[in-house]
């Protein structure tokens, strides 16, 4: 019986190689070319409210809002201003502004991405020492343009493909990887010690959206802390548990961890100098084993001291 072969079993499409855009970028915001250090993503995800029925269960959705959401590593120490915008914020202050602040992804194939309106949403995580990448995620978020309404074209963003590219320049200096010390305050142990390996400084920033007819259309600020993370080298145990006056007689009930706080300084060896402003040591452990040395991560926290009416800044980047 003879065979019959079935030639046209597998289909393989066609593709023009030209509609294979791609290319990394770098954000250009408030004045600053910002450098990043690994692939970023911006994304475009509008809202949807369902809408149900008792009889066919949820049929249907309604468009309701967007933030658009932009993410990358910044590579250098620098912008602080930009990158780094609410160390001291006007509690209750609005992000946008009145005027809107354009938020451009620029790609060296041409591709040019411009969110009308932009802001700093969450700001970029320090990593000090030597081993690590020094800055970690930054997230911006686009809302509609000032005065504009989502049904008018392009106003969240506009797409351009084409542009001339100039990438923009880079100074060794300001990728910080370096040895750093740290000193806090006149507790025994902490007036100049270093990391096992890296510090970390994270941000505990709290933003409201402001919404009109359930649309996004600014942001306030209603709290921002700073908080450094580290495994100490120096530090005895009985030195880690003076200064964190979990027991003893200066740990009383309901004290406030202002009462002992002071300064931390982190300095690098070259350039790059935090300060967490009336840090108080919050938390601590020890570890046991055979490799590990025995102080575990030791946390501060940033207090506010508004004693003179004006608050001070959590955090002090320069």
């Amino acid at each position: 019986m003879e065979e019959i072969v079935e030639s046209n079993k597998y289909t393989i499409m066609s593709i023009a190689r030209s509609l294979l855009a791609g290319g990394p970028a770098y954000v250009s915001f408030n004045g600053a070319n910002i450098p990043l250090g690994e692939d970023s993503r911006l994304e475009i995800a509008p809202v949807n409210s369902v809408v149900s029925a008792a009889l066919y269960g949820e049929m249907d959705e309604v468009y309701t809002d967007l933030v658009v959401k932009g993410t990358g590593t910044p590579l250098t120490y620098d912008n602080l201003a930009v990158l780094w915008p609410y160390l001291q914020p006007v509690i209750g202050g609005r992000i946008f502004g009145n005027a809107d602040a354009a938020l451009q992804w620029v790609s060296n194939n041409g591709d040019v991405i411009t969110v009308r309106a932009g802001a700093v949403t969450r700001m970029p995580d320090l990593i000090l020492g030597v081993e690590k990448a020094g800055i970690g995620l930054v997230e911006f978020s686009g809302v509609v343009g000032n005065g504009l309404d989502p049904s008018a074209s392009n106003s969240y963003y506009t797409i351009a493909t084409g542009q001339a590219f100039s990438a923009p320049g880079l100074t060794a200096g300001k990728i910080p990887r370096q040895k750093y010390t740290a000193s806090w305050g006149s507790a025994a142990g902490f007036g100049s010690f270093q990391a096992q390996d890296a510090w970390t400084i994270t941000h505990e920033l709290k933003l409201a959206p402001v919404k009109i007819q359930g649309r996004t259309v600014d942001m306030k600020v209603t709290s921002y802390r700073a908080m450094a993370k580290c495994k100490p080298a120096e530090p005895t145990m009985a030195q880690i548990d003076g200064a964190l006056l979990a027991q003893g007689t200066a740990a009383a009930h309901g004290a406030k961890l202002s009462s002992v706080s002071a300064d931390l300084v982190i300095t690098g060896a070259q350039t790059v100098s935090v300060t967490v402003k009336n840090a108080a040591l919050k938390t601590a452990g020890f570890v046991f084993g055979g490799k590990a040395l025995r102080n575990g991560e030791i946390g501060f926290v940033s207090t506010i001291n508004a004693s003179g009416g004006t608050a001070t800044p959590a955090l002090v980047l320069s």
